[in-house]
């Protein structure tokens, strides 16, 4: 999945694409919630009861039937498209688009589990996660000219508190319509709203990280480990000059599944032709809530395909294939020392555990 910064990116571009004049404030959080989709359940990893299944979940399936509840919730309740309600159906919308398009490019080039350095005793990278913020910060410097150090995207998330009321009505009718277990759990109420303040939690701890507060990160971990996963969900200070990052020279490429013939298509031919489809699902959105086309036919305009590679409805096929970027080298020539320092005593205590007694 594309990370946080592209899905608001898109859902604004989208939104300017699909209207004459944008019926939402674009710069309104209920864009920036709505555009992370069920990313959110991702990141439900401290609160409990926990939604993390039901981000899985929409990821599998459902995605379309999901967007029709979410407008039938407006419909009844006679909330306006123009309402922080409809920012947030909008560009929730915007989510499956971007992710069935992007989703296999970030797979093939980051490829898929922790990678390592080829240099030995190296940390284990998540270079899928990291992938995906180099993806931002290029970005938010193309088309928005600003740099992830300096972009407030806690700011552009936070609809307040506590989740609001009606997003979490719409969340509820959305997740039953996908699944029973959703229409009789006792405790989703609770799940969502763990979800959001877990994810406005994470996104707090992960914002604006300049230089000095990532050295003030860095100095306070002491587990190679954590650390390790914690490079590789910030936004990096600085970009590879030597790696084609995009694939701007058209270098061939495969479906993750290992199907069909070689692809050429660079990051932003297909960033272009996800925002081509944009106007068109839209638009349909609208005309649902409107009432000129009945809600239930967003189910096959948005489609319950799987997010990942959005052919199938359910598991995303088997991965084969992959060409990893060097990432993970570039991640530890940015830690540098203190990585390296840290490798080094996990290392000595490892023999020292190893060394039989006397």
């Amino acid at each position: 999945m594309p990370s946080q910064l592209a899905h608001l990116v898109f859902a604004v571009q989208s939104i300017g694409a699909a209207f004459d004049h944008a019926p939402v404030a674009l710069d309104s959080p209920y864009v920036g919630f709505g555009a992370q989709g069920p990313d959110v359940f991702y990141h439900n990893r401290r609160r409990k009861p926990s939604g993390l299944e039901y981000g899985a979940l929409l990821h599998r399936r459902g995605y379309g039937s999901a967007v029709a509840a979410l407008v039938r919730c407006a419909r009844d309740n006679q909330l306006r498209l123009d309402s922080t309600y409809g920012a947030y159906v909008l560009s929730f919308a915007t989510h499956a688009l971007l992710d069935r398009f992007i989703h296999p490019f970030i797979n093939y080039f980051a490829g898929w589990g922790a990678r390592r350095t080829t240099a030995p005793q190296a940390l284990p990278f998540q270079l899928h996660a990291y992938f995906e913020r180099v993806l931002d910060c290029l970005l938010l410097e193309r088309f928005w000219s600003r740099n992830a150090a300096g972009f407030d995207f806690a700011a552009a998330f936070d609809c307040g508190e506590e989740l609001p009321l009606p997003v979490a009505a719409g969340l509820t009718a959305a997740l039953s319509a996908v699944t029973e277990r959703a229409a009789h759990d006792p405790h989703l109420a609770d799940r969502l709203r763990n979800a959001y303040l877990d994810s406005l939690g994470f996104y707090r701890t992960t914002n604006m990280v300049d230089a000095a507060r990532l050295h003030s990160m860095i100095q306070q971990v002491n587990d190679p480990q954590r650390l390790a996963r914690w490079l590789s969900l910030i936004h990096p200070l600085e970009l590879p000059a030597d790696i084609d990052l995009t694939n701007e020279a058209h270098g061939g490429w495969y479906h993750p599944c290992g199907n069909g013939e070689p692809r050429h298509e660079s990051f932003w031919d297909l960033w272009r032709t996800a925002l081509q489809h944009a106007p068109a699902l839209l638009q349909a959105v609208a005309a649902a809530w409107s009432g000129d086309i009945e809600p239930d036919s967003l189910v096959q305009i948005v489609g319950n395909q799987n997010l990942s590679d959005g052919r199938y409805e359910g598991r995303p096929c088997r991965k084969r294939r992959c060409n990893p970027l060097p990432l993970a080298d570039h991640l530890t020539r940015l830690v540098g020392e203190r990585a390296q320092r840290l490798l080094s005593v996990e290392s000595a205590a490892t023999r020292s555990a190893d060394r039989p007694e006397d």
